[in-house]
């Protein structure tokens, strides 16, 4: 039980991890222009 409960945690700050560096890797390489075109069009 504690192992299983153990390995979730593990996994989730993993997907945690991979996603931030997702953005971060995103942003570096320009891709944030979409995100402020997005914006100012909702805006």
């Amino acid at each position: 039980d504690k192992k299983l409960s153990l390995g979730l945690l593990i996994f989730f700050i993993g997907i945690i991890i991979l996603g931030c560096l997702y953005c971060y890797v995103r942003s570096t390489l320009g891709f944030h222009n979409d995100e402020e075109y997005y914006v100012s069009k909702y805006r």
